[in-house]
């Protein structure tokens, strides 16, 4: 049977190692440099545009040892958790944000891995937004944003959320043409609300009958199961969907379908 390993064991795996950086008992870590020598077909094999690929034994672990010139212990401030780097471009089509992606149901780009998939960008200000609508799979069309706010905001026909903002330090330690950092920006996870539903996906139809319908929405919110959880709000004219709204205590948001 062939092992499954999921995206949220390999990020597991990666805190597990980010802490162990900063642990009580740390464990120490050194990037080595080396080596003297050129590699060669005839020594080491390969070459020093092409070095081979390390093999996975015990004597080639003693060989790298041997063969290095120095070392950098590596600290706590030396890591950091980082993402693919995806650049903010004007004109350009990216995924929402799904919790269900699959194999049934890809996002815009053709994932069907939330994991893979083009649901965030960085502005040139170093801004980190995810983006929780893309106008039914079109391209972003406006300016670059630069809202900071803790509430959901429309750009460019998308909807989309602010993250946290990369520092010049990270950015000039982290950053590279494939990766970004990720950082956490207190004032936003400060406002997050646990179980809070910041976005709603209606699948359109026609020939329903016209009317106002309404659907308790279950989940594990701080909500739920109470007289407060949310609620949808559906209003049918013509036979299809004019409007839907989110009616959570006494707030209600409507959205044009």
């Amino acid at each position: 049977m062939a092992a499954i390993i999921t995206e949220k064991f390999s990020l597991h795996n990666a805190e597990q190692f980010f802490e162990s950086f900063s642990e009580a008992a740390p464990t120490v870590y050194y990037m080595l440099f080396g080596k003297a020598t050129p590699y060669t077909a005839t020594t080491s094999g390969g070459t020093d545009l092409l070095p081979p690929a390390p093999a996975n034994d015990v004597s080639n672990e003693y060989y790298v040892w041997d063969q290095s010139t120095a070392g950098k212990k590596i600290a706590t401030s030396d890591v950091t958790h980082a993402l693919i780097r995806r650049d903010w471009e004007n004109n350009t089509i990216y995924d929402k944000y799904e919790d269900n992606v699959s194999a049934s149901n890809l996002t815009t780009s053709g994932k069907n891995n939330l994991y893979q998939s083009t649901f965030y960008f960085r502005t040139s200000d170093k801004r980190v937004y995810k983006v929780m609508d893309n106008n039914g799979g079109l391209a972003y069309s406006g300016s670059e944003p630069t809202s900071e706010s803790n509430s959901l905001f429309s750009q460019g026909g998308y909807i989309l959320k602010y993250m946290y903002s990369i520092t010049v330090a990270e950015q000039t330690k982290f950053l590279t043409l494939d990766f970004m950092p990720v950082s956490t920006d207190s004032t936003v996870s400060a406002a997050a609300v646990d179980g809070k539903i910041e976005s709603l996906i209606v699948t359109p139809g026609s020939g329903y009958t016209n009317g106002t319908y309404y659907a308790a929405i279950n989940g594990d919110g701080v909500n739920a199961g109470t007289s407060s959880g949310a609620i949808v709000s559906f209003v049918v004219s013509g036979g299809v969907i004019q409007k839907f709204g989110l009616i959570a205590s006494s707030d209600t948001v409507v959205y044009a379908a």
